[in-house]
């Protein structure tokens, strides 16, 4: 008897793995053939055009001061592994890790009162009163943000004359004897 045959022809792509029709499962592309028994007796054959298209993934550390806004969307204010998953032109997944390091900035204040003017830490002198913010650079790249609250009392001068005879007793106690011009300083 001659042996007759039929013989079909499929392509179809998977990602990472496909589970041929006639059992197993490949992970590689190319051509697979399979030959069935038909009720008659007959050969009929499958090929199977097979494309495997594979998943990636990938992975980046940073470091960032206070947030970090992350390349999906989003923005993070805590160190830890952030994961997102895109979808590949063919389909399959791609798996980015983003391991975040999160350095936050650090503030402080302080209160400081003077008579005329007051030399700021930083190495300037103000006049008057109010709130004077600086920043310092971290060692680990952020901000420290110092604001100096400060009250400038300002000092005041007065003067006044009076003539005696052969000495005069000076408000802030002791007497002069001779004319001229003298001066005290109060503490207010």
């Amino acid at each position: 008897f001659p042996t007759r045959r039929s013989s079909d022809l499929f392509s179809t792509s998977a990602c990472d793995t496909y589970e041929l029709p006639w059992g197993g499962s490949v992970t590689t592309s190319g051509d697979y053939v399979h030959t069935y028994q038909t009720v008659d007796g007959c050969d009929s054959v499958v090929t199977a055009h097979i494309t495997i298209n594979y998943s990636t993934s990938s992975e980046y550390a940073t470091t960032a001061c206070d947030a970090y806004a992350l390349p999906w969307g989003g923005s993070v204010t805590a160190s830890g592994d952030y994961v997102h998953t895109y979808q590949t032109v063919a389909g399959c997944d791609s798996v980015v890790t983003a391991h975040i390091t999160i350095n936050n900035s650090t503030s402080s204040e302080f209160s400081a009162t003077a008579c005329d003017s007051y030399d700021l830490p930083w190495s300037t002198t103000v006049s008057a009163s109010g709130d004077y913010v600086h920043t310092y650079a971290a060692a680990n790249g952020c901000d420290s943000v110092v604001t100096a609250h400060i009250t400038i009392n300002n000092s005041t001068s007065s003067e006044f004359s009076a003539t005696a005879c052969d000495a005069y007793t000076l408000p802030w106690g002791g007497f002069v004897t001779a004319s001229g011009d003298y001066v005290h300083t109060y503490v207010a």
